[in-house]
């Protein structure tokens, strides 16, 4: 409870800098039964009572799998025209893989998934897809995955072709549907979305793409929906919840949030909203953005689609501060202009930071989860790469910076 009064004081001070643009997370959360988790402190129990036989045993701590661009020992990688880099695979401090990558490298050209490490790569007439190293198949053409997902033990894939060549859905590299044009709506960066610009919704899978002026809601090889651009002034994305799609978009000053035929207004007077996302958030999905409040202040919030009006909000410094959250709390990672890392928020609360000078590489550097957070820092100035997850640190040694870190 003291933990939730002095979230609910640190939100109140905030607003009350500020003419107000949100209402108060903590009003929202007593209203709707939701709280926010509990970290530290005593326990009303006794630590030392021996646990009933009969209450199943406590979850292993979750291993820390963490991705890196590795170079050699006489470049800068923050000032020189890099060459070739390596990907470097970690579980906990243990290197479990080193690869070599393309040049220049890509960040979104790799991802952790159940504690395995999946890569693409092109030579511009062939792409192929690699499980720790190993090939698991390829396919005619040069492709960069948008989406990425494992489901029923098949692997989907949804590749933008560069250019105006259009785009492709896969299973286990077997094409599924394909547009001779068109750019997918969504990115593999986004920490929320585990599969990108897949959607995963029950026993099916969905995308957007736009094409001549519309925007084409797939379900597999089918189309689902189509939604014409001129029916608002801009589009920020889509996504699928019990088969009914969801979009975010702006008309006029007004930004919406559309469920099915429910059209959520989100009062953003005052300020200059600067992106927009559809994310998950427990059962539901909520429009995550950034608005633009003065020239060195911005707001980090959520508008919730289920009950108009609630939402949660934090300034940061700049847009490359982070903030990845669910229904049981939240971790943002305030950022400068040039992404040094200023600190760590949790839930409300400071999380404690390795001495030194970090910065956040990409979004996929921040992981929350189930009340488990990590946040990959690289290092600047001379300090050492470090995860800090859960309240510990792991600290490595190479030239480089994270790319993604996970706890599984």
């Amino acid at each position: 409870m003291k933990r939730l009064l002095a979230f609910g004081l640190l939100l109140a001070a905030v607003i009350s800098c500020r003419d107000p643009l949100f209402d108060s997370l903590p009003r929202y959360m007593r209203e709707h039964g939701r709280t926010l988790p509990s970290y530290g402190g005593t326990s009303s129990t006794d630590s030392t009572q021996e646990p009933s036989p009969l209450e199943p045993p406590a979850p292993p701590d979750p291993s820390v799998y963490v991705t890196a661009f590795h170079y050699t020992d006489t470049e800068n990688w923050e000032t020189d025209s890099l060459g070739a880099a390596e990907l470097l695979f970690f579980k906990d401090e243990e290197l479990l893989l080193r690869l070599p990558v393309e040049t220049p490298p890509d960040p979104e050209r790799h991802r952790i998934w159940d504690g395995s490490l999946w890569t693409d790569a092109t030579d511009g007439f062939l792409t192929r897809v690699f499980r720790d190293g190993e090939e698991v198949f390829r396919f005619d053409g040069q492709e960069q995955l948008r989406g990425f997902l494992i489901k029923d033990g098949e692997v989907h894939t949804l590749g933008q072709r560069p250019g105006r060549d259009g785009l492709c859905y896969r299973i286990d590299g077997r094409e599924v549907f394909s547009s001779p044009k068109g750019t997918v709506i969504g990115s593999p960066s986004d920490p929320e979305w585990e599969s990108g610009a897949l959607t995963p919704d029950g026993e099916e899978v969905y995308y957007t793409y736009k094409a001549d002026g519309n925007y084409y809601v797939m379900q597999g090889s089918k189309y689902h929906q189509v939604i014409y651009e001129r029916s608002a002034d801009a589009f920020y994305d889509f996504r699928v919840k019990d088969a009914q799609v969801l979009q975010a978009y702006r008309k006029g000053d007004v930004y919406y949030l559309r469920t099915g035929e429910r059209e959520l207004a989100l009062n953003a007077s005052g300020s200059r909203v600067t992106s927009c996302k559809l994310v998950p958030f427990g059962a539901d999905v909520v429009l995550r953005g950034v608005s633009r409040i003065s020239s060195e202040d911005f707001l980090f919030w959520y508008f919730d689609t289920s009950i108009p009006g609630i939402r949660n909000r934090i300034s940061g410094k700049s847009a490359r501060s982070g903030m990845v959250f669910q229904e049981d709390g939240w971790l943002f990672a305030d950022a400068a202009a040039d992404g040094t890392l200023l600190g760590l928020n949790l839930s409300g609360e400071k999380a404690d930071m390795p001495q030194g000078t970090y910065y956040l590489a990409t979004p996929q550097c921040l992981f929350y989860k189930d009340g488990h957070y990590a946040a990959a820092l690289s290092g600047r100035d001379g300090s050492k790469p470090t995860v800090v997850y859960d309240g510990k640190a792991l600290t490595y040694s190479f030239n480089g910076y994270f790319t993604s870190v996970k706890l599984q």
